[in-house]
């Protein structure tokens, strides 16, 4: 036991706030089976200007270009900490990248759906971060399953998007704080 008293939990410290929403920041997203983890890939677009993408490589988690913010529940936009931008997805050729929003470029939702990150149609991606060309499998142990680690949790203002409130640990027990630096690692657990 890590002597945390969880009894104490958030939604007894505070009154629940429509405005707010719930996120991971600064997280790596890793596939443990592969050891992988989510990253920025620079590519050239065909207009020859240099942008950047995802892919995966092994996990390092002192490299910012494998830090993102995620959401927890219902859509959320994948956001690079690196590069502090959303990513987006081309409309016309489909390809993904951190380019600034346009009438051909169009941000893309994510969410979580049997411990994969998976696209708006269920489309998730594969134990090396390439996108599949399927669905996302029903499975209590699937390849593809992923894990937010090392992420400040966050409670979030809807209206402008800043964080409020930090989830932390003082004296044993799990509170909001508006400063520290907890890091939080989430893993699955059948029940």
């Amino acid at each position: 036991s890590s002597g945390i008293n969880a009894e104490y939990d958030i939604k007894d410290s505070q009154k629940v706030n429509p405005e707010a929403q719930w996120a991971l920041e600064d997280c790596n997203i890793r596939n443990k089976k592969s050891g992988m983890s989510l990253e920025i890939k620079e590519f050239v677009t065909e207009d020859g200007d240099q942008e950047y993408t995802i892919g995966g490589s092994l996990t390092d988690l002192r490299a910012n270009s494998q830090r993102f913010n995620v959401g927890i529940n219902g859509g959320w936009t994948l956001f690079s900490s690196e590069l502090g931008r959303p990513l987006m997805k081309n409309k016309k050729t489909r390809e993904l990248s951190f380019a600034k929003e346009s009438r051909k470029i169009k941000q893309i939702n994510f969410r979580w759906n049997a411990r994969q990150m998976v696209d708006k149609v269920g489309k998730p991606f594969d134990e090396n971060f390439e996108q599949v060309a399927g669905y996302f499998e029903f499975s209590s142990n699937p390849a593809n399953e992923v894990t937010p680690s090392h992420c400040r949790m966050v409670q979030r203002n809807i209206a402008n998007g800043r964080h409020q409130k930090l989830v932390v640990v003082k004296r044993k027990h799990i509170r909001m704080a508006s400063k520290g630096d907890e890091r939080w690692s989430f893993q699955y657990e059948d029940m």
